[in-house]
């Protein structure tokens, strides 16, 4: 090869380049919803994200899409008009679901793919029979798949409601499995969530997301209940408990004694005497430590900067003669 040939290299690399990053934008990974354009002809639109599933219909090229979401090399789309699935008939009177989590498949037969399912109350638009099955249009939580080596990126599409609905309620989800009831703040953060719920429901009523949002803000309130009870208890306990001494005696006579004691819980830039926690108090505008804090049961962490009450043994005293006490029981006040 000539060296003549050398300098065509770079200039084909940088075409591919280019031909690359138009693509790229052309076709956005990942941001769903969009409309999509058909680039073959007789294009399977099928009930699964494979080709084990049955054809539902099939697409020709320059058709449109609305492509909701993606699954390996396969895209979720709305199905097309021409396209009806199948319910059992006596799940349905006068149009309407009579029970839960009903199938709907893609053939008017037991074997074949459960497309979605519909939850009571959810009206249905029947346009064929065939013996006890009804064929009827896919309800709107109801999607096909389509390869998608044959679906081009169009514009982009506003999320519909239940869309939305759906995308708030994964958020919540990721956020209740977090959540830590024992932690500072769990009353307002649990409150907080039981509100998002509550939107999710609001934005779409009839949507997959609400409903799974009810069941959440139900058990939520439960849960919330379970705090309130513990608190009552936690607040009996601490109620027994001596208050911390105002003025603190001789070691050997505070350690292994009960103490109670309400204030702010600060954590120490370096600890003192191997404790890295205190409780302060204020009086006059004046900050006043009240004890040291240690816990081998209680993530201290979690309620730093909050006001408290809590109750322990005194186990010693650090610096400047002030009791440190072991934590047994805290509260947020």
């Amino acid at each position: 090869m000539s060296k003549n040939c050398y300098p065509c290299k770079p200039v084909v690399v940088l075409a591919g380049l280019v031909f690359y990053l138009m693509c790229s934008s052309a076709c956005p990974a990942g941001e769903f919803p969009y409309m999509g354009t058909i680039s073959g002809d007789r294009v399977n639109v099928r009930a699964g994200s494979s080709k084990n599933h049955e054809i539902l219909s099939k697409l020709n090229s320059g058709e449109r899409v609305a492509v909701r979401g993606g699954r390996g090399e396969w895209l979720k789309i709305v199905p097309p008009s021409p396209v009806r699935v199948w319910i059992w008939g006596e799940f349905v009177k006068e149009d309407v679901v009579m029970e839960d989590r009903v199938n709907v498949r893609a053939r008017p037969d037991l074997r074949s793919s459960v497309v979605c399912q519909v939850a009571r109350g959810v009206e249905v638009r029947v346009v064929d029979q065939q013996d006890e099955w009804l064929g009827i249009v896919p309800p709107p939580d109801c999607y096909a798949w389509v390869s998608a080596k044959y679906v081009e990126y169009a514009f982009p599409i506003k999320p519909s409601k239940a869309e939305e609905a759906e995308k708030l309620f994964r958020a919540l989800e990721v956020r209740r499995k977090v959540f830590d009831r024992d932690g500072a703040g769990a009353v307002r953060e649990l409150d907080d969530m039981v509100t998002g719920y509550k939107d999710v429901i609001a934005r779409a009523p009839d949507s997959k997301a609400a409903r799974q949002a009810k069941t959440r803000a139900g058990e939520l309130a439960k849960i919330k209940k379970e705090m309130a009870r513990a608190r009552e208890k936690r607040r009996a306990i601490l109620e027994k408990t001596p208050a911390v001494p105002g003025k603190t005696p001789a070691v050997e006579k505070i350690v292994a004694a009960g103490c109670r004691a309400t204030g702010i819980v600060e954590k120490l830039a370096e600890p003192v005497d191997g404790v890295e926690y205190r409780l302060a108090g204020k009086r006059l505008f004046i900050k006043k430590v009240l004890c040291y804090l240690g816990a081998s049961r209680i993530n201290l962490d979690l309620y730093v900067g909050e006001k408290v009450t809590i109750s322990g043994v005194v186990r010693g005293e650090a610096a400047g003669g002030k009791p440190v006490v072991e934590v047994e029981n805290i509260m947020l006040e």
